[in-house]
């Protein structure tokens, strides 16, 4: 079930990052006109959003493993950890 959720939270950051690429694209190509090299601006921004997502991504998968329990009080006071409902 675990491989399932990250397969899909993975899927789901690789769409939003080829999104951000053709957004990246779009606004370079507007650098022409302002006679800059647009192949040295998309170099430079494309490696800067692969940080940050590889930031985020990294971010993400390290809590990840502890937010798959939650941790609750019995009626009898004691706490203990139960799998989260999946």
């Amino acid at each position: 079930m675990k491989k399932n959720i990250t397969l899909a939270i993975i899927d789901d950051e690789w769409k939003t990052h080829l999104r951000q690429m053709d957004e990246l694209k779009q606004s370079v190509q507007l650098a022409v006109h302002e006679q800059k090299d647009p192949l040295l601006i998309y170099k430079f921004e494309a490696f800067q959003l692969f940080k940050n997502n590889d930031r985020q991504g990294k971010q993400r998968y390290s809590i990840f493993p502890f937010q798959s329990r939650t941790t609750y009080t019995s009626s009898c006071g004691t706490r203990g950890s139960r799998p989260s409902a999946q």
